[in-house]
């Protein structure tokens, strides 16, 4: 009975249904569409996560690992596994007319033990098939190369000291899934062949990896272990199958955890919609209610009529979101999949079903039982006498039912994010903005209430009418409100982001950055660069290090063991265990400033016996937990040396200067091996291609970053990203169009009696439109004014306080924004009013209740 009573209100209350449901269903299918994404994604790194490793088991550093370090590795590994040796590192490329970066990948015969590689030419490559690069100086290239360089197959490329010949280029490489992961095209050769080349030597920035396959992948985790007991230096990674999948989709998963923050905004949005009209629908049926009390059931058989009703609303918004979100994802795939290769399979997993109904479902009652509440306090004998008001006033305790919708709001943001920290800044710039909306809102409706105007009445009365439906006001300019900052902080950041690669604050950008210079190559390079009058500014050694001890206690590596990780806790992981690059120098560069502690002071003097004096990056010490007056003892290639932390200090990373961690004092490595980063001042375009083709004759060995280039490159992937996250933002705003839209339906026809009464008393049809287009094209415009100005608050704090970096103002866009707003919501407005406009006024005495 209770269920046929239920479903006979929904269906004679269709208008309420319909847009209760759609409301639902918009909010909903942003995030199941992510959601969906996001278990295909992780089904696809697992299943594909051997390729990307393209072995069991990886021992990497980024160095050459010792004798000693080796057998350790290989007493750690079963004695019948299979080893294959990879070098990879950039360097340049040249021929007679031209020279470019790439990203050399030295194989020996083995690799891959799993994926392949497809040739230009149609040949696959993988751990059966025999292959000439150990045999003759042959390389495969990536096509990208080809145009570059303007060379074809059959053409000599020059690596080193050696010559190549391009034997094929590379069409599908399945360990290569992150089209943003290099600044390079890659390249192929033999490990053998790269020998002779010249190109590693003592202190080249490369990774040298040894990969295992082995015939018992069930030992794995027992092998790791014993590889983690032998080897201690953090800075030699163990990487199996699954931890190659996390990295290959980090970047992904990182766009995707955004996308969903945004995702949020509008799910709550489109909750907003749905509980203001079953707030209205609810207090409608007070006298339904007290029917069906004096039929003998009890309130509380009532009130599970209107819980059921919920969850039937609910669920077929959930199948409806479903749906829609499978229609979605194609568009979502096309969008990320522009930052990567990979083909993931588009399928609606269980856990998405079941999310989908549980958040329907469940989201549906804990956003609207608050409005049941008072459905307990109804005194039905009073609301069947004639002329009798009916009290819906909701207590403050039954505000408190919104809890669970709190922290399950809460919940999914720090899910989405992965991360406490973002998390918790996204809803607390959510909870500020709403209540900056909210009180923004009563201020302007309060005074336009006030307004003494001689303008047509019809505008006084819009503002009265906004002031005495203040509820809803205050709700379609938190909605619209919310929506124009999402979409306008976006461009606002890309901006500033962009302004600040090009010219970062008190910084010159370079037009080259060089490194892998050797000790003895310094002097021939200035020399090289004299003759052309180009100086060669920021030189700087760098020397590889590890952490040995902090404050005497030993400093060991990190392990990665949790089932869920936030963001912070594996940047954690990844900073403890990777080795350190140390240098020196008198005083800080324009791209530093001190922010804790003091100045070095002077050179280290190594008869004092002290500890050296250490300035550490900031954000670095806060990651690693080191403070001002920490003691951190280094190993350099067996001498171990103890600094001190006088100073923190922030670096300016995208100034493209020689910026490190840590920094020593001078005097105290004078000695110590090392390589030279160093700088090219800006030149003119035109002689950056040359100056670097000289470079690349003399000192083959030198790489070369074209920084003009790779600034171009990041525009385009700013742009790329930006695009994907302004496409979520711009669904944000349709929900709240779609809630402007519910809420000016709905108001319009419970002001059905006043508009025909108007109309009786001599207004046009035109003039009632145009009231009701001032009312709501106001509410438009105030949202999207106060978003504008809210998002150039908040997107500064973002790149100032947060990215430390610097803010450009924007108006056009959020100008067009504006405009765009109060357009739509005047058109969205004229939608919802249109048919009770259009309406004969006697419309009102031949019928009694529309809903």
């Amino acid at each position: 009975m209770i269920l046929k009573w239920a479903y006979r209100e929904l269906r004679n209350n269709i208008r309420f249904s319909l847009f209760f449901v759609f409301n639902l269903t918009l909010g909903l299918t942003g995030f199941l569409c992510l959601d969906a994404f996001k278990s295909s994604l992780d089904q696809t790194l697992k299943t594909n996560s051997k390729s990307f490793l393209s072995a069991d088991l990886s021992v990497s550093a980024r160095r050459q690992l010792t004798a000693p370090e080796l057998t350790s590795v290989r007493e750690a590994v079963p004695k019948d596994a299979q080893e294959s040796k990879l070098w990879e590192f950039f360097s340049m490329v040249a021929t007679i007319d031209g020279s470019r970066l790439v990203q050399i990948k030295a194989i020996d015969n083995n690799y891959p033990f799993y994926g392949y590689l497809t040739l230009g030419s149609g040949q696959k490559i993988n751990f059966q098939t025999e292959h000439t690069l150990n045999k003759e100086k042959l390389a495969w290239v990536y096509p990208e190369l080809l145009s570059q360089l303007q060379v074809k197959v059959g053409d000599q490329i020059i690596l080193g000291n050696q010559k190549y010949i391009i034997a094929d280029t590379i069409a599908e490489d399945s360990t290569q899934t992150f089209r943003l992961a290099s600044l390079a095209p890659k390249v192929y050769v033999g490990l053998e062949m790269m020998k002779d080349s010249s190109l590693v030597t003592m202190g080249t920035t490369m990774t040298e990896a040894y990969l295992f396959r082995l015939t018992n992948d069930q030992v794995l985790p027992e092998v790791v272990q014993s590889l983690t007991q032998q080897v201690k230096d953090p800075s030699i990674r163990f990487n199996t199958p699954t931890e190659a999948g996390e990295d290959t989709g980090r970047v992904l998963n990182y766009l995707s955890d955004y996308l969903g923050l945004v995702s949020l905004v509008a799910l709550f949005l489109a909750a907003l919609g749905s509980a203001y009209l079953y707030r209205s629908y609810i207090f409608s049926k007070f006298k339904s209610v007290a029917i069906f009390n004096s039929l003998g059931l009890t309130k509380s058989q009532a009130q599970r009529i209107y819980v059921l009703q919920l969850v039937m609303l609910g669920a077929f918004s959930s199948v409806l979101s479903l749906a829609a979100g499978y229609l979605t994802l194609p568009i979502l795939k096309e969008l990320l999949m522009q930052f990567s290769p990979l083909d993931i399979p588009l399928a609606l997993s269980g856990k998405t079903v079941l999310l989908a109904f549980v958040m329907g479902t469940l989201g549906s009652l804990f956003i609207c039982l608050p409005f049941l509440k008072p459905l307990e306090r109804l005194n039905t004998s009073q609301l069947l006498l004639e002329g009798s008001e009916i009290s819906n006033q909701a207590r403050w305790q039954d505000y408190l039912l919104f809890l669970p919708a709190i922290f399950t709001y809460y919940g999914l943001a720090v899910w989405q994010a992965k991360s406490f920290v973002i998390g918790s800044l996204f809803i607390a710039i959510f909870v500020f903005s709403m209540i900056a909306f909210l009180g923004i809102g009563y201020l302007l409706i309060w005074s336009l209430s006030n307004l003494k105007t001689s303008k047509p009445w019809f505008v006084r009365h819009a503002f009265l009418s906004l002031s005495r439906r203040r509820l809803a006001s205050l709700a379609v300019v938190v909605a619209l409100g919310l929506g124009s900052l999402l979409i306008n902080i976006l461009p606002q950041l890309k901006v500033s982001l962009q302004a600040e690669l090009q010219s970062p604050q008190n910084v010159k950008l370079p037009s080259l950055f060089l490194f892998d210079i050797q000790d003895e190559q310094i002097g021939e390079l200035k020399d090289l660069l004299q003759k052309e009058e180009i100086p060669l500014v920021n030189v700087s050694p760098m020397i590889r290090a590890r952490i040995v001890t902090v404050n005497d206690q030993t400093y060991e590596r990190a392990i990665d063991d949790q089932a869920f990780k936030t963001r912070e806790e594996e940047n954690e992981v990844r900073f403890r265990n990777r080795g350190i690059n140390l240098s020196y120098r008198e005083g800080l560069a324009d791209s530093e400033k001190l922010e804790d502690g003091k100045p070095f002071s002077g050179f280290y003097e190594p008869s004092s016996q002290a500890p050296v004096e250490l300035s550490i990056e900031k954000r670095f010490a806060d990651r690693m937990g080191f403070k001002i007056d920490d003691q951190i003892k280094f190993d350099i290639q067996g001498v171990e040396v103890l600094g001190r932390v006088i100073n923190l200090r922030s670096v300016k990373w995208n100034s493209f200067q020689p910026n490190f961690f840590v920094l020593l004092q001078p005097g105290a490595l004078d000695d110590a091996p090392k390589t030279w980063l160093a700088a090219v001042p800006k030149i003119p375009e035109e002689k950056v291609q040359e100056l670097q083709n000289k470079v690349v004759k003399v000192l083959p060995n030198i790489s070369i970053i074209d920084v003009g280039r790779t600034v171009k490159r990041i525009f385009e992937v700013s742009e790329q990203m930006s695009w994907s996250l302004e496409l979520m933002a711009a669904l944000s705003l349709v929900a709240g169009f779609v809630v402007l839209y519910s809420m000016a339906s709905h108001q319009v026809r419970t002001r059905r009696w006043d508009l025909n009464m108007m109309k009786i008393l001599g207004s046009s049809p035109g003039k009632t439109q145009g009231f009701l287009l001032l009312e709501f094209g106001l509410l438009g415009f105030i949202a999207g004014f106060f978003g504008m100005l809210l998002s150039m608050i908040v997107s500064y704090i973002i790149s100032v306080v947060l990215f430390e970096g610097t803010y450009t103002f924007d108006l056009v866009s959020p100008l067009w924004a504006l405009i765009g707003i109060t357009l739509v919501s005047l058109a969205v407005a004229y939608l919802a009013s249109r048919n009770v406009v259009r309406e004969k006024p006697l419309a009102i005495l031949q019928s009694t209740d529309e809903d």
